[in-house]
């Protein structure tokens, strides 16, 4: 294993000598039309507008069909990179993953309104929350009802806000539905500190997911001013996203360390950064900035990123920026694009020209559409500047 390291680290050495920014702004397409493909377009199907985590099947069932995942989590975040990188057909790319996530709401859980992973055959058809065969515990399954929620209402309002059709936003029942999203957050917020469970089942409150929470909250309460003129509603989710914000300063930052912390449990204790251990110890540092809870030049956020890079910077855990250090084998192009609005371009340079290096072939998993999303972003603003 050492001798293969050595070799990939010669190897990538030389490609990176050799990519420039305008290079890596090139690959922009590249990614984004990867994005677009992912989505299912055949209107006759109930798929349609659904977005794949990836082009290969992730379940196989007893009787040899395969199928392919829709994970909004996932999806939002590609989403989110096409709008925010402005590339061709992303207006109509999040229309239809919009409708089709408001056309898949739950009514029956708890709470009402959440959206589950659904399962697809190649040509969209097929359409399930639980392929024969699957491990149980991911029938009916959706990892994080607050996240899954809080970032279609980012969506909504980045869709909007990039130019997207109002006459789509205004259409019949659509804000009702949007309201049904953004009750999932509601319900799931704590009134004893404002932060968000992941879900009815499992009581954690992650600051990754309060942080992306926030952002929905707050996309919501300009939804309802700006499309809607719903003054009432919109101060609604303005004040619910104080509340979240509070208590990601007061609950989920760690004045003694001055870093923040990954979680908060049902019995009043935290989950500590762990600088040692990528995910989840450190990785969530980066997500107040990302997600507009603090700005990427405040202290706070400088504090963040100058921890994990002194500690991911091959002493003593691996550089962060020139190998893979997650040991699943996912590159978290969401640390590039939180370091490139920190300001540090060299290591967004070599962190993006490692992805390319690896990923650009065919996009072997494990690199996924919401990787594409992020990553997609970093290039944009790279070629931005």
């Amino acid at each position: 294993m050492r001798k293969i390291s050595i070799c990939i680290t010669i190897l990538y050495t030389f490609v990176l000598l050799g990519l420039s920014a305008p290079s890596l702004a090139s690959d922009s397409d590249v990614v984004a039309n990867w994005i677009r493909q992912l989505q299912y377009t055949n209107p006759t199907y109930a798929s349609y507008g659904a977005i794949k985590i990836h082009h290969t099947p992730g379940h196989i069932d007893p009787y040899g069909n395969a199928y392919y995942l829709v994970s909004p989590y996932n999806s939002h975040l590609a989403v989110l990179g096409l709008l925010d990188s402005e590339v061709e057909g992303s207006l109509q790319v999040a229309e239809k993953w919009i409708s089709w996530y408001l056309g898949h709401l739950n009514m029956n859980g708890v709470p009402k309104g959440i959206v589950f992973d659904h399962w697809y055959r190649e040509d969209g058809s097929g359409e399930t929350t639980a392929p024969a065969g699957i491990d149980p515990y991911y029938a009916d399954f959706d990892d994080a009802s607050d996240s899954y929620a809080a970032l279609l209402l980012a969506v909504a309002y980045k869709y909007y806000e990039k130019g997207g059709s109002v006459a789509f936003l205004t259409s019949y029942g659509t804000k009702e539905k949007l309201e049904i999203v953004a009750n999932v957050v509601l319900s799931l917020q704590d009134p004893s500190d404002g932060l968000t469970w992941g879900k009815a089942s499992w009581p954690v409150k992650y600051i990754m997911d309060n942080c992306e929470v926030y952002l929905g909250l707050k996309s919501m309460e300009k939804l309802e001013r700006d499309v809607y003129g719903d003054r009432k509603a919109s101060n609604v989710y303005k004040n619910a996203a104080k509340r979240v914000k509070s208590g990601i300063q007061n609950e989920l930052y760690n004045d003694a360390v001055s870093l923040y912390r990954s979680a908060k449990f049902i019995d009043g204790t935290y989950a500590e950064a762990d600088l040692n251990v990528w995910y989840p110890g450190t990785t969530h540092l980066a997500w107040p900035h990302l997600f507009e809870v603090i700005e990427p030049q405040e202290l706070t956020a400088q504090i963040q990123m100058s921890e994990l890079n002194n500690s991911w910077d091959g002493d003593p855990n691996p550089d962060w920026t020139r190998s893979v250090v997650d040991e699943n084998g996912f590159t978290w192009p969401s640390i590039g694009y939180a370091a490139l609005l920190a300001g540090d371009s060299p290591r967004v340079q070599a962190h993006a020209a490692l992805i390319v290096y690896m990923k650009f072939t065919d996009f072997p998993y494990p690199f996924t559409v919401d990787e594409a999303g992020w990553l997609l972003r970093t290039l944009f603003l790279i070629k931005g500047r």
